[in-house]
This record gives structure tokens, C-alpha cells and sequence, in this order.
């Protein structure tokens, strides 16, 4: 299964989806787990952190939208992503 992650919306929420351990387990599973850069940053995790946990990093929200087959996120899509569920 590809799994997606994107970057939380709301400007004070620090959490986020997935964290680096649990993208190893994701993928140790055999899922593909792609997520938007800098998605950890406000909870102390970081880009090079996912990457070595098996993680592909993307800069379009988009890009994740389509080639997932599910999303993972903490707070409701925003509405401007509603079109590419």
C-alpha cells in the first residue's frame, strides 16, 4: 500500500502523522510511505530522520494526493485538496 503524510495546516498544531519510527515499521511491512517535506519539523523530527526510515520526501502536496492510496494527517484535509480525494 502507498501511504502519504502532508505537513499539518493549522499554525499552532506541532504534531504530525507519522513519525520516523513508525515509517521503518511501515515499510519493514512493505508499504511505501511518501510524505511532504519538512512534515516533522514542529515535533523535532527531520527530513533526513524519514529518509533513513524508508520514506520517499516530496514538495507537492499534489504529487502525494495522487499517488497515494490512502492520507494520513492529524487534522482535516483543507477544502483547496477536497477535489483530489
Amino acid at each position: 500500500m502507498i501511504i502519504g503524510a502532508i505537513k499539518e495546516h493549522n499554525k499552532n498544531e506541532t504534531r504530525c502523522a507519522l513519525t520516523p519510527e513508525v515509517v521503518k515499521k511501515l515499510t519493514q511491512l512493505g508499504h511505501t510511505i511518501i510524505l511532504q517535506k519538512n512534515i516533522g519539523t514542529k515535533s523535532n523530527y527531520y527530513d533526513f530522520q524519514y529518509k533513513q526510515s524508508g520514506a520517499t520526501l516530496s514538495s507537492s502536496v499534489e504529487d502525494i494526493y495522487t499517488k497515494s492510496q490512502i492520507i494520513l494527517q492529524i487534522n482535516p484535509p483543507q477544502s483547496k485538496f477536497f477535489n483530489l480525494l
